[in-house]
């Protein structure tokens, strides 16, 4: 029933005419899967546990483009949702109700993360509210970082793009490149989003649920159901499947955090000039 669910994207009653049974107990019986499932996500969906792990995803990323360091990709993606009564907080840039799920994906287009939250928020809002935000430098191995687009601010943990000029050009060649190969890496994380949602089509969908607690434990389930699939071996993965100002913790200090990304500025240089 609950593959049927997930699978699908028809819904509650979908599911109910196709196996014979009435809506509201589709409804509980996925309902309780689901929430069972996410109880039970780090099972399914975490980051690398050893030393060997990490240097095996690290590996991966860098036989892309030759941009070593990288043990993992940062995106978001929404997911539309039933208004809820208090509709606002979940009205994002797209103009409908929505979560909005941050996401960290491997090289094989899994999931080594999620968090989701209202979709009135941005990724760098989620990113710093996340415990993964707070303490991504604390969790990787030395050396290493994370990748994501410029919505995210940059630290010696994470990597972001150079910055473009006004006029949409790079300020030299090595800026250009090192772009080039950053969002070359950073590839799966769209495919992954995609593939999910084409795997379990009620990602796809509007869900048809009252309950926004309900529609995380969904989403959760989705998300799990996608990481087994891929630890099975179903390798169906199409790679051809607004930035946003950089924002502050307010409880960091400013110098702090200037020097830190003053360091991040400068490892993203290096790795440049390593590059090319």
């Amino acid at each position: 029933m609950l593959l049927h669910f997930l699978a699908t994207g028809k819904g509650y009653r979908g599911t109910g005419l196709a196996l014979g049974v009435s809506p509201s107990w589709a409804s509980e019986v996925v309902g309780l899967l689901c929430k069972e499932i996410r109880k039970a996500r780090k099972t399914f969906i975490h980051l690398s546990r050893t030393a060997a792990q990490w240097k095996d995803v690290e590996r991966c990323f860098r036989a892309t483009r030759g941009f070593s360091g990288v043990v993992g990709a940062v995106d978001g993606s929404v997911f539309a949702i039933n208004r809820p009564a208090d509709y606002e907080v979940f009205y994002g840039r797209k103009f409908y109700s929505a979560l909005n799920m941050q996401a960290v994906v491997d090289h094989r287009c899994g999931f080594m993360s999620i968090d989701t939250h209202p979709g009135s928020w941005s990724d760098q809002k989620i990113w710093n509210a996340s415990r993964l935000g707070k303490t991504l430098d604390k969790i990787i191995p030395p050396g290493t970082h994370m990748i994501a687009d410029a919505g995210y601010a940059i630290r010696p943990w994470l990597m972001r793009p150079y910055p473009e000029t006004i006029d949409g050009a790079y300020r030299d060649t090595k800026t250009r490149r090192f772009n080039f190969a950053h969002s070359s890496t950073k590839m799966v994380v769209e495919p992954a989003f995609g593939v999910a949602k084409e795997r379990v089509r009620v990602l796809k969908m509007c869900m048809d649920v009252d309950d926004v607690g309900r529609a995380v434990d969904i989403i959760a389930a989705s998300i799990a159901l996608h990481n087994i699939l891929i630890d099975l071996g179903d390798d169906e993965i199409d790679f051809d499947v607004p930035i946003v100002p950089d924002e502050c913790r307010e409880d960091e200090d400013v110098c702090v955090l200037l020097v830190i990304r003053e360091i991040a500025i400068n490892k993203r240089d290096d790795i440049a000039r390593y590059l090319f």
